[in-house]
C-alpha cells in the first residue's frame, strides 16, 4: 500500500508539469506569433516598393512597336462574336510565321558599244594633222561595270593592232597624232565588264558568260590624211643652163590655219634651187627647194623639197598624175545612235514654254582618257556635221557610202 501511494504522488507532480508546460506555451504563442507577422510584413512592404520602382522605370521605356504581321496573327486567332457563344474552341491551324529574301536576281546586260566619229583635226602646236575620234558605250548596258575598254587601229589594209597608252572605261574622245600623211585608218575597241556592285543581301546581277567582253563597230576613213605640202610640176625652164621650175605649189600655213597657193606666171617667174617658202620656222622658211633635176635616167629626178620642220626630203615628179590632197575632208560618221537622256519630271509651277520641253535631249559628254594632249586650235575645217540617217547614209565625194554601224 505504501508503494502505490508514493507511485500516486509522483503521477501527480508529473501532471501538475505538464499541465504547468502547456499553460507557459499558450501564454507564449501570442508574442511569437506577432514578432513572426511583423517581420513578413516588413519584407512584403519592402518587396513590394522594388516593384514600384521597376514599373516606374519600365514606364519610361517606349513600348515595342507592333509587328507587321501581328495584324494577321490576330485576325487568323480571333473568334467570331456572331452566334452561339462557345468554349475557346477555334478550327484555325497554328499560325507559323516564316521570313526570307525573295529579291529575284537583277539580269545584267553588256550591249556593244559604237565609233561614232573620226575628225581631221590640224595641230597647230605640233604643226601636223592628226585624228580625234570620239567612241560611246551603249545605251543598253544594265547592271554592268566596264572594267577596260581597247582602242584598236589599222593603217590601210593592214590588221588592227592595240593602241598603246590608250585607258578608259567610258565614253571617250581620243586624239591619234601617230598618223602619216597620204595614208587611210580605221578604228574599232572592245569592251570588257563585270556585274555591278550591290548592297550587302541583295544577289548580284547575272552577266552571261558571252557578254562579258563585246566588239564595236568598224569605222574607217575613205580619204587619206592630207599632206602638208603638194608641188605639180608644170615643166621646166631653162634645162640646159639652170633648170627651173614652172608649176603649182600648195601647202598648209598653220599659223593662218589656211591653205596657200603659189602659181608661176612664166619663165620669168619661174623658181629655182634655194627658192623658199612657207611659215616661219627658226627664223626662215619651212620649205626650200634642194634641187631640180628634168632627167628622167637621173637618180636624182624631179624635184627635190626640203622640210626644215619635220627634216625630210620630198621629191615630185612631172610625170606623177594623182597627187595627194592638202585639202581637209568633212568628219567621218557612222550610224551609231548617240542614247538621248530620259526626260526630267517638270517641276510643279513651270508652264508656258518650259511645258512639254525634253531636258533631256542633250547628248551625254564624252570624257577624254588621259592619254595624248588635245588640240587647242579652232578651224572651220574640223566642225561636226550632222549625223547621216540610218536608211540613207550620206555619200563622200567619190560616191561611195560611208560605213555604217547596225
Amino acid at each position: 500500500m505504501a508503494d502505490s501511494s508514493k507511485l500516486k504522488q509522483k503521477l501527480d507532480i508529473v501532471s501538475y508539469a505538464v499541465a504547468a508546460a502547456l499553460v507557459v506555451a499558450v501564454l507564449a504563442l501570442p508574442s511569437f506569433v506577432s514578432s513572426t507577422g511583423s517581420t513578413t510584413q516588413d519584407e512584403v512592404r519592402k518587396r513590394l516598393i522594388k516593384l514600384e520602382e521597376k514599373v516606374t522605370e519600365a514606364n519610361r521605356d517606349p513600348a515595342p512597336e507592333t509587328p507587321q504581321w501581328s495584324s494577321e496573327v490576330r485576325a487568323l486567332w480571333s473568334v467570331s462574336s456572331s452566334g452561339e457563344r462557345t468554349s475557346w474552341v477555334t478550327e484555325n491551324k497554328p499560325a507559323s510565321l516564316r521570313l526570307w529574301n525573295d529579291i529575284p536576281a537583277a539580269v545584267a546586260a553588256h550591249a556593244p558599244g559604237g565609233v561614232v566619229s573620226i575628225e581631221l583635226v590640224r595641230d597647230s602646236q605640233k604643226k601636223s594633222p592628226m585624228l580625234r575620234v570620239t567612241g560611246k558605250l551603249s545605251s543598253k548596258n544594265q547592271h554592268i561595270e566596264v572594267e577596260q575598254i581597247v582602242l584598236e587601229k589599222k593603217a590601210g589594209d593592214g590588221e588592227f593592232n592595240k593602241v598603246e597608252g590608250f585607258e578608259s572605261v567610258e565614253d571617250f574622245i581620243y586624239e591619234d597624232s601617230d598618223v602619216l600623211p597620204g595614208q587611210t585608218y580605221g578604228y574599232r575597241f572592245v569592251s570588257s565588264a563585270v556585274p555591278a556592285q550591290v548592297a550587302d543581301g541583295l544577289p548580284a546581277p547575272i552577266l552571261d558568260a558571252a557578254a562579258t567582253t563585246m566588239n564595236s563597230n568598224e569605222l574607217l576613213i575613205e580619204n587619206p590624211v592630207p599632206m602638208d605640202l603638194v608641188v605639180k610640176v608644170g615643166s621646166y625652164a631653162d634645162e640646159q643652163i639652170e633648170p627651173k621650175l614652172l608649176g603649182q605649189i600648195l601647202y598648209w600655213d598653220y599659223s593662218a590655219a589656211k591653205k596657200v597657193t603659189l602659181r608661176t606666171r612664166g619663165p620669168d617667174g619661174a623658181w629655182g634651187k634655194g627658192f623658199a617658202f612657207g611659215e616661219a620656222h627658226n627664223g626662215k622658211p619651212r620649205f626650200g627647194i634642194r634641187r631640180i633635176v628634168p632627167e628622167k635616167d637621173s637618180k636624182y629626178h624631179g624635184v627635190t623639197i626640203d622640210d626644215h620642220l619635220t627634216g625630210k626630203r620630198i621629191v615630185f615628179k612631172k610625170e606623177t598624175t594623182s597627187l595627194p590632197s592638202i585639202d581637209s575632208w568633212d568628219t567621218v560618221e557612222s550610224a551609231f545612235e548617240v542614247p538621248d537622256k530620259p526626260e526630267e519630271p517638270e517641276e510643279p509651277g513651270k508652264t508656258g514654254a518650259a511645258k512639254g520641253t525634253a531636258k533631256g535631249t542633250a547628248k551625254p559628254s564624252a570624257k577624254k582618257p588621259v592619254v595624248k594632249p588635245a588640240s587647242t586650235e579652232k578651224t572651220a575645217t574640223s566642225g561636226k556635221k550632222p549625223k547621216p540617217a540610218k536608211e540613207t547614209p550620206k555619200k563622200r565625194p567619190g560616191g561611195r557610202k560611208r560605213p555604217g554601224f547596225e
